[in-house]
């Protein structure tokens, strides 16, 4: 979700609302080292949170950073940020499959799966010591190690040998991809974790991937070993995975197909991501599971399952990919994306609350006769009203739905609701509603200091010092706010 400048304002220009803004930005001298450590960040993870075909590691991990290279482009207006999404970009799409068998090529996983997972464990025959492992037979979702499970998707699904070396020392081999997954110097009786890696195949890139839960009691002897076979959770495509990911992608389509200069080297590569976007993932989520709604409303849901009921989804997890869907329409100028980008901006505005002269609004609600009469959950979290958000904001600036008078209510949201009204020492909600304590998570938030320049200020002062390449990415894109 584990993280924007305005990309391209087409239009006409955002006015600015009156208010006592600050002046100015970053020293220059700061405005280099901020940029520096961005790189020196990026150059550090490489291309290792690309290489996976799980839509939550990418979700959460590789679309925030393809969203930082893009706002790094649009803040230095330097080639090698778009050189660098290609590559990441192209690593992501090598990962594709088709693993439901319906047609549309996806990432997935069973982070969010309601479905347990599988364990079966077993000695050796020729095992020679008193050494035992035991595994729990189901892992079911949503129960902490004291309530005894986990979470089912920390299942790898492979089968599992593991080999003891000496009457101390083990290994676990990964029987589909033959190869040790970890050696560890001990093993303690009782409750043991192994925490499983394993190589990308054709690459030598570690990264931690599912791991088992077991325990080994009595003694084994050297050469002794265990079988552990894994039945994972099923995996599901996710629409909010799919639009952290493919919302960059499509800035990067927008940003190349609107300049000769950059069409002539990267437009190739724009055409063939945006082919994908099309068929794979837009043309997958409206036939499976886009919803209309009264009102000329719509967004999409979660299908009635064994294990779940059907369900609307939470607003950050259709807006997330809305963004892309009007980001579709501006550069296709297809009726069908505007149509769709239209009814979800309806569907957001219906369920924002006025007060104060300022928004607020649910994480999720109800909405149709199938999400039953259950009261709204709390106030939409500073997190995930980022995602938001910068669907409203991307609304407004491709003059749908949302109006001025709503980019002022929105940014009284932050100004007058969520701010403590500190510049020397500025503290932001944690909710959108004032509640929940605080976040730093400020991506999309940022870009309302297009209406309120403190806005930029109050960000910049709480992430400067920030870790985070989109935090910091963000600041340096929206920095002409400021000034």
């Amino acid at each position: 979700m584990k993280l924007l400048k305005i990309i391209l304002v087409l239009g006409g220009s955002a006015a600015i609302f009156a208010g006592s803004a600050l002046a100015g930005g970053m020293s220059r001298q700061e405005r280099l080292g901020m940029i520096k450590r961005v790189e020196k960040k990026i150059e550090e993870i490489g291309l290792r949170e690309a290489q996976t075909n799980d839509s939550g590691d990418l979700g959460w991990g590789e679309g925030p950073i393809l969203a930082a290279m893009v706002n790094m482009y649009e803040a230095t207006g330097e080639r090698k940020w778009l050189d660098l999404i290609k590559q990441h970009v192209d690593t992501a799409f090598s990962f594709l499959d088709d693993h439901d068998k319906d047609g549309f090529l996806s990432w997935h996983t069973d982070y969010y799966t309601p479905e347990p997972a599988h364990l079966k464990a077993s000695a050796s025959p020729g095992n020679r010591g008193t050494g035992r492992i035991k595994v729990l037979e189901s892992v079911v979702p949503g129960k902490g190690p004291n309530k005894g499970g986990y979470w089912s998707y920390r299942m790898l699904g492979h089968p599992l040998r593991v080999i003891f070396l000496d009457r101390r020392r083990f290994c676990v081999v990964d029987e589909d991809m033959h190869m040790p997954a970890l050696v560890s110097p001990f093993v303690r009786s009782g409750l043991h974790w192994s925490s499983i890696l394993k190589y990308e195949p054709g690459k030598a890139v570690w990264r931690k991937i599912r791991g088992v839960k077991f325990t080994i009691t009595g003694q084994p002897e050297p050469g002794d070993s265990f079988y552990i076979e894994c039945t994972p959770a099923p995996e599901y495509d996710y629409v909010v995975h799919d639009g952290m990911m493919t919302m960059p992608i499509a800035r990067f389509i927008q940003i190349v197909l609107s300049n000769p200069e950059l069409k002539s080297r990267y437009g190739e590569a724009a055409r063939g991501y945006l082919a994908f976007l099309e068929r794979h993932f837009f043309d997958k989520w409206d036939k499976k599971r886009w919803i209309e709604l009264p009102g000329g409303r719509g967004l999409y849901y979660w299908p009635k399952t064994k294990w779940r009921p059907k369900r609307s989804l939470p607003m950050n997890q259709y807006t997330a990919f809305g963004r892309t869907i009007i980001r579709l329409y501006q550069i296709t100028k297809k009726p069908k994306y505007l149509d769709r980008a239209t009814k979800m901006a309806r569907m957001v505005k219906s369920l924002l609350k006025v007060k104060n002269d300022a928004y607020w609004w649910y994480y999720c609600e109800p909405v149709a006769k199938w999400d039953g009469s259950g009261k709204p959950t709390s106030a939409e979290h500073t997190h995930y009203a980022d995602m938001d958000v910068g669907f409203m904001i991307d609304a407004y600036e491709a003059g749908i739905v949302f109006t001025k008078a709503d980019m002022q209510k929105l940014t009284n949201t932050f100004i007058k609701v969520m701010w403590n009204k500190s510049l020397e020492n500025p503290i932001v909600a944690g909710a959108a509603d004032g509640s929940n304590g605080t976040s730093k998570h400020l991506c999309d938030f940022v870009r309302l200091a297009q209406f309120d320049p403190r806005v930029w200020t109050i960000c910049y002062k709480i992430n400067r010092n920030s870790n985070s390449v989109s935090f910091l990415a963000q600041i340096l894109a929206c920095e002409k706010y400021a000034k």
